[in-house]
């Protein structure tokens, strides 16, 4: 046949039955062809979900990977007409949000799982606000509490480029936050992503 694999099943009580299994299946439908692909999956109370499969040159894909890619709209907090000091960007911009880790509403993503996680911001900041040598930083927080200070001072009072990448060691349920603070408040320029964008995404 196409495809072949080994299942398991567990009675979830009540009559219901959850699986898992690996399935190895052939890769496209030419005869002969001998390309195969292995997929490992899990069932979500519905239907089965594939969480990692691998082809022959060893290209490994996790389909599910928590991640999230963000921007700003106009009036967001943290944006460029809504600009924010002690206080937490909330952008409602979303291209990805793989697992729904992200709220739009608070601003926080929450780690799913253990392990370790990148953040990263790159936007061009409006510094309209502030005064040519004051400080500005954008800080990668979790849970509230400061992980790292990402530093920068200004040197122009229009739009000042700001690009920075942090790892954080999480627990599940971990809420990461970037928070803005300096002299005086600014915001990063908002509009489909094309100036700015912010990222979540689990490591391993």
């Amino acid at each position: 046949g196409s495809m072949s694999g080994i299942e398991g099943r567990v009675n979830c009580g009540n009559n219901q039955w959850s699986s898992a299994g690996i399935k190895f299946k052939k890769k496209n439908g030419t005869a002969g062809d001998k390309h195969t692909e292995l997929e490992l999956y899990a069932t979500d109370g519905y239907q089965n979900q594939t969480g990692f499969s691998m082809q022959p040159d060893g290209e490994v894909n996790h389909p599910k990977q928590p991640m999230a890619l963000l921007y700003s709209n106009s009036g967001d907090p943290g944006a460029s007409n809504n600009k924010i000091n002690n206080d937490y960007a909330r952008f409602t911009g979303v291209h990805l949000n793989v697992g729904n880790n992200y709220s739009t509403s608070t601003g926080k993503f929450t780690c799913p799982v253990d392990g370790v996680y990148g953040v990263a911001f790159t936007s061009n900041l409006n510094m309209s606000n502030l005064s040519v040598g004051q400080n500005m930083n954008i800080q990668t927080r979790r849970n509230q509490s400061i992980h790292m200070y990402n530093y920068n001072t200004t040197f122009t009072t229009g739009w000042q480029q700001m690009t920075f990448t942090n790892y954080i060691n999480c627990n599940a349920n971990d809420e990461l936050q970037f928070y803005f603070s300096g002299s005086s408040s600014f915001g990063a320029d908002q509009g489909s992503g094309q100036w700015g964008e912010l990222y979540f995404w689990w490591v391993q």
